[in-house]
């Protein structure tokens, strides 16, 4: 089952870029409470969004500018309660513990993910 999961995984890359994929450790109940908090974080204005700056591109908070009207986004790593909670306390000064929380299980659950998802890959291709 493994060799060929990895097989599909691997060939969902190569032609379309992506796969969809079940995982059970991540459930709906999860995606629900992180999408919920995620609108929470793109629902604060916009000067309290822009605090949060990077030296990388696309990093930072994205939005409002004349080169992305109708997007918003941030591309945040945050495998490490330090992380976690530094971004939060930025945007949330008097503190967001669901946020916080659920951003960090989540991001916990993406980086299983992303570990086993790259075995798949070095075995199918190997």
């Amino acid at each position: 089952m493994w060799i060929s999961t990895s097989k599909r995984v691997v060939l969902g890359l190569e032609e379309y870029g992506c796969f969809v994929a079940a995982y059970p450790s991540f459930t709906s109940q999860a995606h629900n409470e992180i999408f919920h908090e995620l609108e929470a974080l793109f629902d604060l204005p916009t000067e309290i969004k822009s605090r949060n700056t990077s030296e990388k591109p696309y990093f930072a908070y994205v939005g409002n500018t004349p080169s992305f009207l109708c997007m918003r986004s941030w591309a945040l790593i945050m495998r490490r309660q330090s992380k976690v909670s530094s971004f939060t306390n930025l945007l949330w000064p008097a503190s967001n513990e669901w946020f916080c929380n659920g951003a960090l299980a989540f991001s916990k659950k993406v980086s299983e993910f992303e570990q086993m998802v790259k075995r798949m890959g070095v075995r199918a291709i190997g």
